[in-house]
C-alpha cells in the first residue's frame, strides 16, 4: 500500500494497493471517526487506486478500511 501526497504535503491525494483477489468495486475509508468512503479505480491485475478528498490531512488518516464487492 502507498499513500499519494497532494501538492501540499500535509494533505493526501489518494492511496493505492493490491488486493489478494478480484473485485468488481472497491471503496476505502481512512478515518475511524468518519464514515466517508472514497471510490477506487481498478488499474491492472489486482491493483486499485483511490482518490481522496483533497482537504484530508495526513494527520487525519488513522486507519485503512477497504470494502470490496463482487469478484
Amino acid at each position: 500500500m502507498h499513500y499519494l501526497s497532494a501538492n501540499d504535503p500535509s494533505k493526501l491525494a489518494g492511496v493505492e494497493f493490491d488486493l489478494n483477489g478480484p473485485a468488481d468495486a472497491v471503496k476505502v475509508s481512512l478515518n475511524s471517526s468518519n464514515s466517508m468512503f472514497f471510490d477506487c479505480v481498478h488499474t491492472a491485475g489486482y491493483h486499485w487506486v483511490c482518490s481522496i478528498d483533497p482537504s484530508m490531512k495526513v494527520s487525519e488518516a488513522n486507519e485503512l478500511r477497504v470494502i470490496t464487492t463482487g469478484g
